[in-house]
């Protein structure tokens, strides 16, 4: 009995596993089918790769962040505009799609760099689950979302998990992969606060003079994107993005775009009674306030004993 007790954790992670690769082969048999990938990936069949080539398109033309009023840290500029072909940014991005084969293989390439270190990460912590978690992962929405839309996070998140995985214990690489990641992904900036709550002041202030240095020197480089433009720009993009509920429901990182069904203008509730909107609006609200409760609890139990857990787990609670 206890052996098989052993197993069932194993068996659910081939489970689990398996039903991501049946998602892959319902997806792949529906876009030969159709000629488009199905909900969530991007709806608009024009715009593949669209984070990517266009943030190039403003990485050789200026006004990125007077016109394009960009989000991004002035290092996403400054690494897109090393790896791409300036010639095919003279019109637009759309006919760089096309255009520019460097582009497209660098994409490929980092997805490819990715699948590696996250089979070296899990292969480090747990050998018998590692193929799965891999797997899992590589060919799960997450990945495969940031592939289609050639979003950044393809070159961040080698960084990441150098910075958060068991990929390697020097300080040093641990320390630029931080900084690096928050200068992709500024949300990421609360994530070095593990520290703070292991008690590792030392690495937290490295950590945030790593980040600044990368910062100036990336701001010096690109010459714009200072903390007012990106403050400025961040707020009218949350402000215009708010509110657009097909946009984000299908693909979200909580349930907060779920509770904006009460505001549709589309008749809801001639498809559904308002019992039942009412119920989903409460058990997402309870959902939400649950995990952060739990999340805010376990951060404090933490603060009261100092390195009970590691920091991966402490920046995963951070970042729930």
């Amino acid at each position: 009995m206890t052996g098989r007790l052993r197993r069932l954790p194993l068996l659910a992670e081939i489970a689990l596993a398996v039903s991501v690769v049946a998602s892959l082969v319902w997806t792949m048999q529906t876009f030969r089918q159709t000629g488009y990938l199905p909900q969530p990936f991007v709806y608009d069949t024009n715009d593949t790769f669209m984070d990517w080539f266009n943030t190039s398109y403003w990485a050789h033309n200026w006004g990125a962040f007077d016109v394009w009023r960009s989000i991004y840290p002035p290092l996403s500029f400054l690494i897109l505009d090393a790896f791409s072909l300036p010639g095919c940014y003279l019109s637009s991005p759309f006919y760089a799609r096309d255009c520019d084969w460097l582009a497209r293989l660098v994409i490929y390439v980092f997805y490819f760099i990715n699948i590696v270190l996250l089979w070296v990460a899990f292969r480090r912590q747990d050998r018998t689950t590692a193929p799965m978690r891999t797997a899992a992962l590589s060919l799960g929405l997450p990945l495969l979302f940031t592939l289609e839309r050639g979003n950044l996070i393809l070159i961040a998140m080698p960084f990441f998990i150098v910075a958060y995985g068991p990929i390697t214990q020097s300080k040093p690489w641990r320390l630029i992969s931080t900084a690096v990641t928050i200068n992709f992904k500024p949300y990421l900036v609360l994530l070095p606060f593990a520290h703070a709550l292991n008690r590792q002041w030392r690495m937290l202030e490295l950590a945030g003079i790593a980040t600044l240095a990368l910062y100036l020197l990336t701001l010096a480089l690109v010459g714009s994107g200072t903390p007012m433009d990106l403050v400025a720009n961040t707020t009218a993009w949350v402000t215009f993005q708010g509110g657009k509920f097909f946009d984000e429901v299908n693909y979200s990182t909580s349930y907060a775009p779920l509770l904006l069904i009460e505001n549709l203008t589309l008749p809801v509730l001639d498809y559904v009674s308002s019992q039942t909107v009412d119920a989903i609006v409460v058990a997402g609200t309870l959902a939400i306030r649950t995990c952060q409760a739990l999340s805010l609890a376990a951060l404090a139990a933490i603060w009261l004993q100092p390195r009970a857990l590691p920091v991966h787990r402490i920046s995963a609670l951070i970042m729930g």
